[in-house]
């Protein structure tokens, strides 16, 4: 019965959850472009779907008994290491929020962040939604991808190929951020499945994931406050 559910889940994450995202980017490209100061209903909508999918692959392991070693979050047994989790990222976003976006940088900084600039939070609300957002994808997709999915895919093929296809797939999940970030995406995912594969544990993965997406948020909030005061 076990394997049946975590199959079912595999599909889900794989195929279901990315060819979705795939398919639907072009219509919410067009929606962030008419409503590009308000985001903050597809951060929530993001993080609610990706707690529902990760919650579901908790409970299964757990129901199930399975070993949290194999999809890499043994480390969740011991409560401190969720709050070296916490406490790293809250520091993180406190200082990155502090150092000023000085006008001489705004040029570069447009070209680094190009198309995903419409994933940007416009305003204060939308921009603390995302600080939520940067928590819940760096938690989840690496329970979901680089452990989950990879666990499940390496029971029927090498792992190099399980590797290939967990990272394919979470690439096509950020299609709506533009080739480029997709492109980003893949190359990260697959150092921290490599991470993972030498190390067992998705702890370094998960900090990183959070660390990165903060930092990007962050600096896309304040670039996107210097863009509406300077006119650029």
């Amino acid at each position: 019965m076990g394997a049946y559910y975590f199959l079912l889940l595999a599909v889900l994450i794989g195929l279901i959850y990315p060819g979705y995202g795939y398919v639907s980017a072009p219509q919410a490209r067009k929606m962030l472009e008419l409503y590009r100061n308000e985001k903050r209903a597809l951060y929530l909508s993001t993080i609610l779907l990706q707690w529902l999918l990760s919650i579901a692959v908790l409970c299964g392991m757990w129901y199930f008994d399975r070993s949290w070693h194999l999809v890499g979050m043994h480390w969740l047994n011991n409560p401190w290491d969720i709050l070296s989790l916490v406490f790293p990222g809250l520091l993180f976003w406190i200082l990155i929020r502090q150092i000023p976006l000085r006008d001489s940088e705004l040029p570069r900084m447009q070209r680094y962040y190009g198309q995903i600039m419409l994933m940007m939070p416009y305003n204060e609300r939308d921009y603390r939604t995302s600080i939520v957002l940067a928590f819940t994808a760096g938690f989840c997709e690496e329970l979901l991808f680089r452990g989950f999915l990879y666990w499940q895919l390496s029971l029927f093929v090498e792992p190099a190929l399980a590797i290939l296809l967990t990272n394919l797939a979470f690439a096509l999940g950020h299609i709506v951020s533009g080739w480029r970030n997709t492109t980003y995406a893949f190359l990260l995912g697959v150092l921290w499945s490599l991470v993972f594969y030498y190390t067992g544990s998705l702890w370094w993965a998960v900090l990183s994931h959070i660390l990165l997406d903060l930092f990007s948020l962050t600096r896309g909030y304040l670039l996107t406050q210097k863009q509406e005061t300077t006119g650029l």
